[in-house]
């Protein structure tokens, strides 16, 4: 079993920190290192701004870039979506709004960067976020509904998480099936990467607005954080109250 080289944190489920009920964390002897130009020893393709973008043409193609940057601009509304893959709330999140944004996406009204933290659970969801970053490289096309089923059964795992041979046919079964997805999600090949994107981010302000990222899940747009439970589960409502 592979072991991440994250911190265990003390994590706190503590509704009043959100509209919506999220997952905050507490910080033990340091913080995240303040976001910037980061080398690491393997990165994968499509998280140029440390999250993967979602527009109606597809995931945005992108190499590495600067650790982490705001969601690039387009004639869309650019949305950031703050999340960790076992974070329970971040689950109920995607059941709830998940299809509103999506369509939102697909009708070309939003854009949406999805960056994702590694905090809830030190190994399982950097197993997770690891797994994600191999779908998007190799099968950008399966990525959205990657996150989405992962999301959906890391919750069903009761906190365990999925296995490699679990994240493996997950990925299979949506048309990711790779020997390159198997060996990323096996070798724990952007593990660093991973750890970088989530001190990066933990506990620093967003690039570009002065909201300070304290847990997921978390709704961005255009410098202001919009409440998760906003959002609702429809188009209509979803884009009010981003365009709010």
């Amino acid at each position: 079993m592979r072991r991440s080289k994250l911190p265990l944190l003390a994590v706190s489920f503590v509704a009043a920190a959100f509209a919506l009920s999220g997952c905050v964390f507490q910080f033990g002897s340091s913080e995240g290192d303040a976001p910037g130009d980061v080398s690491v020893s393997e990165h994968p393709l499509n998280f140029g701004a440390g999250g993967v973008t979602f527009t109606e043409d597809g995931v945005l193609t992108t190499e590495s870039g600067p650790l982490v940057a705001a969601p690039p601009e387009t004639d869309a509304l650019d949305v950031a979506l703050i999340f960790d893959p076992m974070c329970p709330h971040c689950a109920t999140f995607e059941e709830t709004s998940g299809p509103a944004l999506k369509e939102l996406v697909d009708n070309g009204d939003i854009t949406l960067t999805m960056y994702p933290l590694a905090f809830v659970s030190p190994t399982a969801s950097v197993d997770s976020v690891n797994a994600l970053m191999a779908v998007t490289t190799y099968h950008p096309d399966a990525a959205y509904e990657f996150q989405s089923q992962l999301l959906s059964a890391n919750l069903a795992s009761n906190g365990s998480g999925l296995n490699d041979d679990e994240l493996v046919a997950l990925a299979a079964d949506l048309g990711a099936d790779s020997q390159e997805v198997e060996s990323i999600i096996r070798n724990g090949t952007y593990d660093s990467f991973v750890d970088t994107i989530d001190s990066s981010l933990r506990g620093q302000t967003f690039p570009g607005t002065s909201v300070e990222v304290m847990g997921t899940p978390m709704v961005i747009v255009d410098g202001r954080e919009v409440a998760p439970a906003d959002v609702g589960s429809d188009a209509a409502t979803a884009l009010a109250a981003l365009q709010s």
